[in-house]
């Protein structure tokens, strides 16, 4: 289950406030907790394909889902810009804790 939205970074903080310990496990069983890096697919919905993979970082939970955001908006929302940011909620379930390594090794093409 995802759902995307745009909010603006002030009521994304609201969120950050209200998300402290452990928000969930991940699909291996570990904490997520807020600021992790985690790893998603990205869902197809006109059939057929594979999904993408990406990259964000946890903002915190609402309504049940995991708010995960780029590393950009992530820090958007930490420095009180005034920005529209996409989110992704997501269930704790379909998310990968990793490094931040990781992530960096994935996103310049050198993983996988």
């Amino acid at each position: 289950i995802k759902k995307m939205a745009y909010l603006n970074s002030s009521a994304l903080k609201k969120v950050v406030e209200n998300s402290k310990g452990v928000l969930g496990k991940d699909k291996f069983g570990k904490d997520i907790l807020q600021g992790d890096t985690v790893v998603y697919c990205s869902t197809v919905r006109n059939g057929g394909g594979r999904s993408e993979i990406k990259v964000g970082k946890v903002l915190g939970k609402q309504r049940g889902n995991i708010q995960v955001v780029d590393a950009i908006g992530y820090e958007m929302v930490m420095h009180n810009s005034d920005e529209y940011i996409f989110t992704e909620g997501i269930t704790a379930p379909n998310v990968i804790v990793t490094s931040e390594e990781k992530a960096i090794a994935f996103e310049n093409g050198n993983l996988f």
